[in-house]
């Protein structure tokens, strides 16, 4: 999905959508709105002219998730083989009468939140003991991600009321994987229950964070 193509605005607010889109890693054109400077991360993998430096960047644990993902992205592109089912990030959305919420963690410890009334929570280094949480929450979707398989498809407009109760992506070296469902059902599937679990958990601490960091 290019940008030429049109986004996904689920909020109707510009900072909110295009923190949105960011999210999914599915277009880099999103990441460069400005000129990546020369021998950074981005500037390889937009002149994908060194494909090992670009392959050097998806098993660099140093560098962000979301570039780690679109150097995993253009390799697959070129018809390279990556390893499987590296995890870098989860998406989970829960679509609201008033709007949409998004929680999006990923492996390097970011972790962005827009909630349903289009206000936006960016932790690039996040409280211990979210961290903490975080951290179950990525190995919940592991456990996950290791018994299905990529969505072969485009990803999907943002979900409605009528679709799911919450829909989870899961950003992965060989590409995006998800499923959805309601509530109920996925609290009584052993294997989704632990997410949804440790999301709402971890999704209460980001709040809580945010508004003792904005009464500070």
């Amino acid at each position: 999905m290019s940008e030429s193509a049109g986004l996904y605005h689920p909020y109707q607010d510009p900072s909110a959508d295009f923190l949105y889109n960011l999210l999914f890693c599915d277009d880099l054109a999103l990441f460069l709105r400005s000129p990546p400077p020369d021998g950074s991360p981005l500037k390889v993998i937009l002149d994908a002219t060194d494909l090992n430096a670009v392959a050097n960047i998806t098993v660099d644990t140093s560098q962000e998730s979301r570039v780690r993902a679109l150097a995993y992205n253009l390799l697959r592109g070129k018809g390279l083989q990556v390893t499987p089912k590296v995890l870098l990030g989860v998406i989970l959305e829960v679509p609201l009468d008033n709007g949409l919420d998004t929680l999006a963690i990923f492996s390097d410890g970011r972790i962005r939140y827009i909630n349903q009334s289009r206000r936006i929570v960016v932790m690039e280094t996040p409280p211990p003991n979210v961290h903490a949480k975080a951290g179950e929450v990525l190995a919940a979707a592991q456990t996950i991600v290791d018994k299905i398989g990529p969505w072969a498809k485009p990803r999907l407009p943002p979900p409605t009321p009528d679709e799911a109760d919450m829909r989870m992506t899961f950003l992965l070296s060989d590409g995006l994987y998800f499923g959805q469902g309601s509530f109920a059902n996925l609290q009584r599937d052993p294997m989704s229950a632990p997410l949804v679990r440790t999301s709402g958990q971890l999704l209460q601490l980001v709040v809580d964070a945010a508004l003792n960091h904005k009464q500070a």
